[in-house]
């Protein structure tokens, strides 16, 4: 089975903070006052790690669900205080100058 891992992006007008191989269960650096923050699930089989992003962040379990479906759709949702999205990420190849 792959392995699976979060980055997170945490930016304002001013300042970009990239984090790789955050720990799912110490989530407090994706709430930084007036910062947006984007977590990325890679590997998302690993239904602890969605749990504790759901827990953390008071997603519902269907939201769980969508995000541990990698057939899903992209979808977006907004709420009151987050935004939902769903995408598959893309990455850019430098050889090849492409996204992919």
């Amino acid at each position: 089975m792959d392995s699976s891992s979060l980055e997170l992006v945490t930016y304002n007008a001013t300042e970009i903070i990239e984090k790789d191989r955050v720990d799912p269960k110490s989530l407090e650096d994706t709430k930084l006052f007036g910062h947006v923050s984007w977590l990325n699930a890679i590997g998302v089989h690993d239904t602890e790690m969605v749990a504790a992003i759901g827990k953390h962040h008071g997603l519902h379990l269907l939201l769980q669900e969508d995000v541990l479906n990698t057939a899903q759709r992209p979808k977006f949702e907004e709420f009151e205080n987050h935004l939902f999205i769903v995408v598959k990420m893309l990455y850019f190849d430098k050889d090849k100058e492409v996204m992919e």
